[in-house]
């Protein structure tokens, strides 16, 4: 970069605040052939600057706060799954207490490796960043590679360990998930029939219209040919004429498929618009915890929003506001405001953290 010297821009850039900037002079000299010698391909560094085309009016700036690891918390605690939660309530390194539960490796060699090394320990990456981004909802081995574990291990008979690893040091999450038969031996055709946890519920719902079927926090009913699931929040969840049909497992065991009619917006998932839709517990878990997750931020926008941070737009876990210059709104007021626990969640581990600027950046 004839700007600042450093010669890993064009390899794979990290599009901090600064380097926006200093690609923007390249792109305001006009000069193509100096933005390819400066930067290569010219697409992807619009594309990496794109965020940084958002800046705050010239007498404001951006303060941005978003939660940590808000999924994560919010499945933790939905399925009591309690070491997690102490970790979300005290250091926070999930990915290293995760990687440590699943290899058996102590927890305090990962941050004794980063002392020594000045980075952070393989399985870090490898085990624990792939298996809490890939398994939170029922991920097997596609779900694995998707988050990069090809470039981990060798076949899928090593992912599947280490997927199975993962499940057996967070039985409370499988157990939320629920399913339709309960293993009673060592595997898994050693089992008898049982509706639990939220696969369990929603199966129960439909064959019990006008009835309700709880799991911790959430709750399932029928009412006028749609099932109802119920947050902490109070919020309803919607699935219009829900249907049982009668089908196997992938262990050829006699189980109902859970069907209902809704609109696909995404193309990559088959044709835009109204279909019938099969759900189970992973699926619906990641439906009530992306579901929490919007209930908290909405209630912190609303917060925000009343306490002078005007939010000019959100995106994912973060709310961004536009304040003047000088007016005495900081980042921590903002975080202070944001990680206010609602009265539905009044002992989860709520975090946040972010940056103030004039343009906006990635974290």
């Amino acid at each position: 970069c004839p700007e600042c010297g450093a010669n890993e821009w064009t390899k794979d850039p990290e599009w901090t605040v600064e380097a926006v900037e200093y690609a923007l002079k390249a792109i305001h000299t006009r000069d193509l052939n100096y933005v390819l010698e400066a930067w290569g391909d010219p697409c992807a560094l619009l594309a990496g600057c794109l965020r940084g085309l958002f800046i705050a009016a010239d007498d404001r700036e951006l303060i941005c706060c978003d939660f940590s690891a808000i999924e994560a918390v919010v499945l933790a605690c939905l399925s009591r799954c309690q070491w997690r939660i102490d970790v979300f309530n005290t250091h926070g390194k999930i990915y290293e207490m995760s990687a440590s539960k699943i290899t058996g490796v102590p927890f305090e060699e990962f941050a004794e490796y980063k002392k020594a090394n000045g980075m952070h320990h393989p399985l870090r990456k490898s085990i624990g960043k792939v298996a809490e981004l890939a398994s939170g909802y029922g991920g097997w081995i596609g779900a694995w590679k998707a988050f990069g574990a090809d470039e981990h291990f060798d076949n899928d008979d090593d992912i599947k360990m280490q997927v199975g690893a993962w499940r057996e040091a967070s039985p409370e999450i499988v157990e939320f998930w629920g399913g339709q038969h309960r293993q009673v031996g060592a595997k898994p055709w050693d089992s008898k029939p049982e509706l639990f946890g939220l696969e369990g519920a929603a199966v129960a719902a439909v064959l019990n219209p006008g009835q309700c079927f709880a799991v911790g926090d959430i709750s399932y009913g029928v009412a006028n040919d749609v099932l109802y699931c119920r947050l902490p929040s109070g919020r309803f969840l919607h699935y219009p004429r829900p249907r049982l049909d009668q089908g196997d497992d992938h262990f050829r065991r006699p189980c109902y498929k859970l069907t209902f009619e809704g609109y696909n917006s995404n193309s990559q998932k088959g044709p835009v618009g109204w279909h019938r839709m099969e759900t189970y517990g992973g699926r619906l878990a990641e439906n009530v915890t992306q579901a929490v997750s919007a209930d908290i931020q909405a209630e912190a926008l609303k917060r925000a929003e009343a306490a002078g941070f005007p939010v000019v737009m959100h995106t994912h876990d973060e709310l961004t506001a536009e304040v003047m210059i000088g007016s005495g709104k900081t980042l921590a007021g903002m975080t202070e405001v944001m990680t206010q626990r609602p009265e539905w969640a009044s002992w989860w581990p709520i975090r946040g953290a972010g940056w103030t600027h004039k343009r906006y950046q990635q974290d």
